[in-house]
C-alpha cells in the first residue's frame, strides 16, 4: 500500500485529478461538487425477486410500479432481504468492474473506485433502488465500499451490519421497514463457486427482531440443529444484479474457488437520519474530488481490520481526514478517529510483549510504552504516531465519544486477575467505531461483505 501512501502525500492530491485519472484511464473525474442531494426519484419499475422464492428462479417481471415496489418492501419486511434482477446500466457496470481490476492490479484498495464519476452515476441508480424499498423514509447516506475477492480467497464471516442497543427502534414503527438498508451490487458474476452471499431469513433468526443475547452465539441460535442449516439461502447474482438487505440479516460471503474468476462487488446504503446520519456534512449528487478522497480515507479507517492495511496507510488516511475533517459529519468523524486510535494500538501491541510491566501513572508515559515497546525514545515517526494517538484519545474523552484504558489500568487488572481482554484474548473496547461489536463463533465482527 506504499503507493497509496505516496499518492495521499502528493501536493494537491485532493484537487489535482490528473494524479488519479492515470490509475483508471477509461474512467473520468469531473467532480463538480454539486450540492444537490443524490436523486431519490424512483426509476422505472425493475424486475424484482421475492425473497421467499427459490434464489435460482427468474424474478417477477411485472411492470406495474406499485406492485413491484410493494412486493419489494414486503420482502424486506418479511424476510429481511430482496433480490433485484434488473441490470440498469450494463456498460456502467463493466467500466466500474474494469476499474476495480486495474486498481487491484496496482495493489490499491478497490474502494478507490469511488474517486471516479462513473461510480457516482451508479450511486444515483442505487439510491433510486433503495428508495423503492423504503418508501422514501430512508436517505442515501454515503456509506460506500467495494470488494475484490480473488480466487482461492474467502468472503467475510457471518455477521450483522448493525447491533443497536434497542433493536425495535431501528425499524420504522408504522411499516417495520428497516432504518438501514444495504444495496449490494455484483459487478462480476457472484455464484456459490465465486463467493456469492448467503443469508438466514428473518423468520428463522430469533435474534433478528428480539436482539442477540450474551449467553448464546447468534449464528448458533439461528442454526440450532442440523436441520436448521437447510434454512440458509444462497444469493447468486449475475453481473449487475443486486440484493437489498437490512442491517439485521445474518449474511456472509463464501469461499471463492481457486478455478473461478474473482468476485467483484460494490455497496451503497440508505438509512434514516435518526438511526444513522449521512457520513458527509453536506449532501451532494456528485461529490468533489476532495470530498470523495476524504470519504474513501474515512471508510478505509473504519474497515481497516478487514483489509489488512499497513500502519503507514492508516496514518496517511488519518492525516488526510484530519486535514479536511469538516467535510465529514461529526458523528462519523468521531468514529473514524476512534478507529484510528484502535488501529495504531493494534499495530503497536503486535510488536510489544508484556506491555505495562512497569506500572506508570502518567498517561503519556504508558502510551509511549505501547508505541516504542521499551519506553525509550523512538524514531520521529513513532513520536508522531504517539502524538496523534494521544491527541485523539484526549479529544475523544473530552468530547464524550470514546474512553480508552491506560496501560497502567491494564496492569492493575492483571494484578486482580482480569487482563482487560475478552475470552478470546481480544482487547475489550465498547467504542467500536460506531459499528457495534458482534460475536459470531467467538470472534468480533463488524460490517463487511
Amino acid at each position: 500500500m506504499a503507493s497509496l501512501v505516496g499518492l495521499l502525500k502528493a501536493p494537491n492530491c485532493g484537487t489535482d485529478k490528473t494524479i488519479w485519472e492515470k490509475l483508471c484511464p477509461e474512467l473520468s473525474i469531473v467532480a463538480t461538487g454539486d450540492a444537490d442531494e443524490i436523486d431519490h426519484k424512483p426509476p422505472a419499475a425493475p424486475a424484482i425477486h421475492d425473497a421467499a422464492d427459490d434464489a435460482g428462479k427468474d424474478g417477477d417481471t411485472t411492470k406495474d410500479e406499485d406492485v413491484v415496489y410493494n412486493k419489494r418492501m414486503q420482502s424486506i419486511v418479511q424476510d429481511g432481504y430482496c433480490l433485484v434482477d434488473d441490470v440498469p446500466a450494463p456498460s456502467l457496470i463493466e467500466k466500474i468492474r474494469n476499474g476495480i481490476e486495474q486498481l487491484v492490479a496496482m495493489d490499491l484498495p478497490p474502494t478507490l473506485i469511488f474517486l471516479f464519476d462513473e461510480t457516482w452515476e451508479l450511486a444515483k441508480i442505487s439510491s433510486q433502488t433503495l428508495t423503492s424499498a423504503n418508501a422514501n423514509d430512508n436517505q442515501f447516506n454515503y456509506d460506500v465500499l467495494a470488494w475484490h475477492i480473488p480466487h482461492g480467497s474467502a468472503g467475510f464471516s457471518p455477521h450483522r451490519d448493525r447491533q443497536p442497543d434497542d433493536v425495535a427502534s431501528s425499524f420504522h414503527s408504522d411499516s417495520q421497514i428497516p432504518k438501514f438498508i444495504t444495496h449490494w451490487i455484483a459487478l462480476s458474476d457472484a455464484t456459490p463457486s465465486s463467493s456469492c452471499l448467503y443469508m438466514i431469513p428473518k423468520s428463522l433468526d430469533p435474534g433478528y427482531m428480539q436482539g442477540d443475547v450474551d449467553s448464546a452465539d447468534p449464528l448458533q441460535r439461528a442454526l440450532c440443529d442440523k436441520h436448521a442449516y437447510q434454512h440458509i439461502r444462497a444469493m447468486p447474482r449475475q453481473a449487475g444484479q443486486s440484493v437489498l438487505f437490512s442491517h439485521r440479516i445474518i449474511h456472509w460471503g463464501s469461499h471463492c474457488h481457486a478455478r473461478t474468476q474473482p468476485r467483484i462487488a460494490i455497496s451503497f446504503v440508505a438509512s434514516h437520519p435518526d438511526f444513522e446520519p449521512s457520513l458527509l456534512a453536506q449532501r451532494c449528487t456528485m461529490p468533489s474530488l476532495q470530498t470523495r478522497l476524504v470519504l474513501i480515507c474515512g471508510q478505509l479507517l473504519i474497515y481497516y481490520q478487514r483489509f489488512d492495511f499497513s500502519k503507514e496507510l492508516i496514518r496517511a488516511c488519518y492525516e488526510y481526514c484530519k486535514l479536511h475533517q469538516d467535510i465529514l459529519d461529526e458523528t462519523y468523524r468521531h468514529k473514524v478517529f476512534v478507529e484510528f486510535i484502535k488501529a495504531m494500538k493494534e499495530h503497536a501491541d503486535a510488536g510489544v510483549e508484556n506491555v505495562g510491566a512497569t506500572a506508570k501513572t502518567d498517561k503519556a508515559t504508558t502510551v509511549q510504552l505501547v508505541i516504542n515497546g521499551d519506553g525509550k525514545e523512538g524514531e520521529d515517526d513513532d513520536d508522531d504516531d504517539e502524538d496523534a494517538m494521544m491527541e485523539e484519545m484526549l479529544n475523544a474523552e473530552e468530547e464524550g465519544y470514546g474512553e480508552f484504558q491506560d496501560d497502567f489500568d491494564e496492569v492493575e487488572n492483571d494484578d486482580q486477575g482480569d487482563d482487560g481482554k475478552n475470552e478470546d484474548g481480544e482487547d475489550e473496547d465498547p467504542e467500536l467505531a460506531g459499528i457495534q461489536p458482534f460475536v459470531f463463533g467467538d470472534k468480533k465482527r463488524k460490517r463487511d461483505v
